[in-house]
């Protein structure tokens, strides 16, 4: 069914022969159903649920700042796989552009040293460096050339 169609159905209560030989529904006042709810001390006493485990202690400028530069780390690889796959240039001139893979690694790897082992973001970053470090030693060695 689609979620439209039920913008234009009408909302009806749909009674047939099988259901009015339903059982009854009993009558409950509103003073019953308010004397069958817990009082504070029966909801304080009710065994407690555990608390999450608090959040890592990293602050939101370091996880933007992680974000952010593995962000630029995929760009600047998609750079030089578009460097690598145009015949006009030379290796030499994408040198810089390798340079900057390497200093965007580093400081990955320096932020990823803030963050828990067990963060999602770790984990990102973690898989950025090891193919950024994997192509640099590729253009480095002349796997390119």
């Amino acid at each position: 069914m689609k979620i439209n169609d039920l913008k234009t159905r009408r909302l009806t209560a749909r009674k047939t022969a099988k259901n009015s030989k339903s059982l009854p529904t009993p009558e409950v006042g509103f003073q019953a159903l308010l004397n069958g709810l817990k009082t504070p001390e029966e909801i304080a006493a009710s065994p407690a649920v555990e608390a999450p485990a608090p959040a890592a202690a990293t602050s939101p400028a370091v996880r933007l700042q992680g974000l952010s530069l593995s962000e630029s780390s995929i760009d600047l690889l998609d750079s030089l796989s578009r460097g690598l796959a145009d015949l006009t240039l030379k290796s030499d001139d994408l040198t810089p552009l390798v340079d900057s893979l390497e200093m965007d690694s580093t400081a990955l790897l320096d932020i990823k040293e803030q963050l828990p082992k067990d963060d999602p973001l770790a984990r990102l970053i973690d898989r950025v460096t090891a193919v950024t470090y994997i192509e640099v030693e590729k253009f480095r060695r002349g796997d390119y050339r």
